[in-house]
């Protein structure tokens, strides 16, 4: 059950929290409770599973918040349904994707969406210049005999099978992953019903079904860029119920400090609480068409350091502009607005970081 977390923060890492408590585990401002004492064994282990898929993710420099690494561990351990990841470029769906390929050992197949796009492209189409051999010389060899025809040109040999068919086939349990699944179009989507709801394949014209030769269900991951509103314009009714949801963003203004201070205990809380605040701002005020995601971040701050700097200037910022924008016109709508970013951290960095994070969330939320 998820309840309103009324206990302050807790500020430690991850790492270090006792779960045997009745906060079990914490991520932006929720907690998860199992009725008003210590958790059932079945959920401690549960959530020391998703304590150390986070930990593999952040190995690997790859940081979310505890609410959606567990989201994200329930979705691969019931392995039931696709799942859909929502965000804007930069939250870094992609790279969740591999990681989680490269974690629970599955083949990774890629397909990027596109206008236009047929089931076939994905499930199988026939090789009719081959099946045309064929039938010639069967017909030749067997006076046209019909059922050996169909045999033949509708065989294995004869089909071309798409990413979805090779996953099933794949001896080794996989995952597929459909980029920019909101460009597709609804017959594409009634395709990919039977795998999404039953995992399995039907070859109509045998009507032969395949399903996983490795025994395990093949996962699958949708990513789309088309925010929330927008997936669902794009996405059929039928598709989406048969989804699970989940929204990227960057962790909260405090997860993004303490994850800061666990990977350089060695940097001043103050200027990583700056370099924290800078992050937001510029999400804030700068339409980045490549945002910043979180690792090219922590190589902006340890760059930071290694050069002796332990305080935001505008003389630091475009000195290290590269590191923060890859595209030019990026850098030139970031420094159009470093003074209004530099004058807002001036401002705050009395306040409280707890607090300063938890008023942020608040008016993310309330728009």
């Amino acid at each position: 059950m998820v309840v309103a977390n009324t206990q302050p923060i807790n500020t430690q890492p991850l790492s270090q929290q006792n779960l045997s408590s009745t906060n079990i585990i914490s991520g932006n401002n929720f907690a998860f409770y199992e009725g008003f004492g210590s958790p059932n064994p079945a959920m401690a282990k549960n959530l020391e599973n998703v304590k150390q898929l986070q930990r593999k993710l952040a190995e690997a420099d790859y940081h979310i918040d505890a609410k959606i690494t567990y989201s994200v561990y329930n979705w691969l351990e019931l392995n039931i349904e696709p799942l859909i990841l929502q965000g804007g470029p930069g939250t870094g769906k992609s790279r969740l994707v591999v990681l989680l390929a490269e974690i629970y050992g599955l083949n990774y197949y890629n397909f990027q969406c596109f206008d236009g796009i047929k089931p076939r492209d994905v499930l199988y189409r026939w090789n009719s210049s081959l099946q045309d051999l064929l039938t010639k010389a069967i017909a030749t060899q067997n006076s046209g005999n019909i059922s050996k025809i169909k045999e033949i040109i509708y065989s294995s040999d004869c089909r071309i099978d798409g990413v979805l068919l090779r996953a099933l086939l794949d001896p080794k349990p996989s995952l597929v992953r459909f980029d920019e699944i909101d460009k597709v179009g609804s017959e594409f989507e009634a395709g990919l019903l039977q795998v999404s709801e039953e995992g399995k394949i039907t070859i109509s014209e045998t009507n032969e079904e395949i399903k996983p030769v490795s025994g395990v269900r093949t996962r699958i991951i949708a990513t789309s860029n088309a925010g929330g509103y927008g997936m669902r314009e794009c996405l059929s009714h039928p598709f989406l119920r048969r989804s699970k949801v989940i929204n990227l963003g960057k962790p909260s203004l405090l997860r993004q400090f303490l994850l800061l201070k666990e990977r350089f205990p060695g940097f001043e809380a103050d200027f990583i609480k700056e370099v924290v605040m800078f992050s937001d701002r510029v999400d804030e005020y700068v339409d980045m068409i490549k945002p910043m995601d979180l690792s090219e971040l922590i190589k902006w701050i340890y760059g930071l350091r290694l050069s002796g700097i332990t305080k935001l200037s505008k003389e630091t910022v475009a000195a290290s502009i590269d590191s923060l924008a890859k595209i030019d016109l990026d850098k030139d709508n970031l420094l159009l607005q470093l003074g209004r970013i530099l004058d807002f951290i001036q401002d705050n960095k009395h306040m409280d970081i707890r607090e300063l994070s938890r008023i942020i969330e608040a008016g993310k939320m309330a728009r």
